[in-house]
Formats: C-alpha cells, structure tokens, sequence
C-alpha cells in the first residue's frame, strides 16, 4: 500500500471511529464547566460525580459511541434512521460516511476506546463534553491479511463533544478532536 493511501485510510478509520471528526466544536457559553476529576470509562461511575443532567448528556454519548462500536463490530448494519436517533444532521451523515469508508476500506476494529471526562457543560439546550480520548487499546486492521500491520493509532487527545437536546434525548451535533495531548484516568 502506498503511503498516500495509508494516510488516507488512517483518516478513513479515524473519521469512521469519531465519526464526525471536523464538525461543530462550539462550546455553549454561559455557565462555567463543572469539574469534579476524570471518569475512567463513558459510563459514570456509581459515585455520582456528575449532576443528574451531566449524566443524561454522558448517556447521549454512550449511545452514540455503542452504534459506532456496534456498526464496526458488524453486530448491526449502517442505518440513517439509527444513526438520527445519536446524532443531529449533519452530523449523523458524516458518523455514518466515515463508518462506511472504514468498513469499505476492509478494515476491523478490536479493542475498546477509552474515554476519560474532564468536563461536562450544559447551557439549555446544548451541551459539550470536555474528554480525553484514548484508542493506544484500539487496532484496526484487514483480516486475513497478516503483510499488513495494523495502522498505527494517535496518541491520547483531547476531544470537545457538541450534544443538543432533542425531546428527552441528547444528540451528538459536532465534534472536534486532535485538541493536543492527554492522559487517560
């Protein structure tokens, strides 16, 4: 493979992984991020560290995060209507874009991505997510296809995740990662 075309599939995995890499980073303004330390995986822990509204947007996420998981896991098919249930448009177009160029591109995924919150802002109906994303546990690679190694994934970073509040469910609507070096737990 050439290098122009391994870089082009790191991006295509990294989009497909993320999703929505390059959409809307605004973080709402208004009232100062709640910051009570970092959570060691997209659940929360049982030690309520976050309000009961944080945790609702965290939960938006992790549903988010369970389709991208399942979809590479090919444990269910891309579909837009599921994807709208996670995400606003055009968000949910560009998650299932990049799920799509990463399964077409023969690529699997194996492992767990880990997710370390810093923060959680909510201002009406919108919301972010301060997290340092972490995918050293993550590989992705062709099966049956032992000349090629796995691609080699980024190192920690920061990830600020844009959520809006749709009827009782919170959607992913932007996401902007690559915001510089972190440390998971």
């Amino acid at each position: 493979m050439s290098s122009g075309r391994v870089v082009a599939s790191v991006c295509v995995v990294a989009a497909g992984l993320l999703g929505l890499s390059g959409c809307s980073g605004e973080k709402p303004s208004g009232i100062a991020p709640f910051t009570p330390g970092a959570s060691k995986s997209a659940s929360p822990p049982t030690t309520m560290k976050w309000t009961p509204e944080q945790q609702q947007v965290i939960a938006g996420y992790d549903r988010y995060n369970g389709l991208v998981t399942r979809i590479l896991n090919k444990a269910e098919k891309i579909d837009m209507g599921k994807a709208h249930q996670v995400a606003k448009e055009p968000s949910a177009t560009k998650f299932l874009q990049g799920i799509d160029g990463t399964l077409s591109a023969g690529f699997v995924r194996a492992g767990k991505v880990a997710y370390t919150f810093s923060a959680v802002t909510v201002v009406g109906d919108g919301a972010s997510i301060q997290t340092c994303l972490d995918l050293t546990s993550t590989k992705f690679f062709k099966p049956g296809s032992p000349s090629e190694a796995p691609l080699q994934n980024p190192p920690p970073s920061w990830a600020t995740v844009s959520l809006a509040r749709e009827g009782g469910s919170w959607l992913v609507s932007g996401l902007k990662d690559g915001e510089g070096t972190c440390v998971t737990g």
